[in-house]
C-alpha cells in the first residue's frame, strides 16, 4: 500500500511539472500580455515552497561545521555557553537576534544558510532585464564594430552586465556607450596580443 502511495505520489508531482511546462509554452508562443505576471506567480510559489522548509536549528549546525568549529569555539565566538548552543542547535530553544547578527558578521555566511534553505534564484524581474540588457549590449556593439568577433563579444559583455549598477537606466545612450568602452577594451586587448606577438617574432629573427 505504501508503494502504490509513493508511486502516486510521484506520478502527481511529474503531472503538475508537465503542466506547469505546458502552460509556460503556451504563453510563451502566444506572446500573450499576461505571460509576465504567470512567471511572477510561479516564481513567488518556488520561494514560498522554499522558504516553507525554515530551520534556524538546522541552520546554526550547518554554519558550525562550515566554520570547522567545535560546539565549544562556535560558542565562544557566538558569546554564548557550550550549553545554550546546545538547546539552539537542538531546537529547544529559539535563536534571538542577537545571534543571527553575530552570525551575519562572517562575510563567509549566507542567509540561506542560517535559515537551512536552498539559495533563492534570481527574481524573475531582474533575470529578464539581464537577458535584455545582454541583447542591447551585444546588438550595440555589433552596430559599432559589425565585423567583431561574437565569441571574443560575449566574453567581453559578460563583465558589464554583471556589475550594471540597478541605479542605471538602460537607455539607449547609456547602452551605447557601455559598447564604446566595450570595444575600446577589445582594442586594447588586440594590440596587447599582437604586440606580444611581434615582439616574439622579432627576438627569434634576432637568434637567428
Amino acid at each position: 500500500m505504501d508503494r502504490d502511495f509513493k508511486t502516486q505520489f510521484k506520478a502527481k508531482i511529474v503531472a503538475e511539472k508537465k503542466r506547469r511546462t505546458r502552460k509556460l509554452n503556451q504563453h510563451r508562443k502566444s506572446g500573450s500580455s499576461d505571460s509576465f505576471p504567470y512567471l511572477q506567480k510561479e516564481d513567488a510559489n518556488r520561494r514560498k515552497a522554499n522558504r516553507n522548509r525554515i530551520c534556524v536549528s538546522e541552520g546554526l549546525t550547518k554554519c558550525r561545521k562550515m566554520r570547522k568549529q567545535s560546539q565549544t569555539e562556535f560558542a565562544e565566538f557566538l558569546g554564548i555557553s557550550r550549553r545554550a548552543l546546545v538547546n539552539y542547535e537542538n531546537g529547544t530553544r529559539p535563536v534571538g537576534s542577537d545571534i543571527l547578527e553575530k552570525l551575519l558578521s562572517d562575510e563567509r555566511i549566507d542567509l540561506h544558510s542560517v535559515f537551512d534553505l536552498a539559495p533563492e534564484p534570481v527574481p524573475i524581474r531582474d533575470r529578464l532585464q539581464i537577458a535584455e540588457l545582454t541583447v542591447n549590449l551585444l546588438a550595440a556593439c555589433l552596430r559599432q564594430h559589425p565585423n567583431a568577433d561574437l565569441n571574443d563579444l560575449f566574453s567581453a559583455v559578460k563583465h558589464p552586465v554583471g556589475w550594471w549598477p540597478k541605479s542605471t537606466r538602460m537607455s539607449s545612450q547609456n547602452i551605447e556607450k557601455a559598447a564604446t568602452k566595450i570595444l575600446d577594451l577589445l582594442d586594447q586587448e588586440y594590440l596587447e596580443l599582437h604586440s606580444d606577438d611581434n615582439h616574439t617574432v622579432q627576438n627569434s629573427e634576432a637568434n637567428i
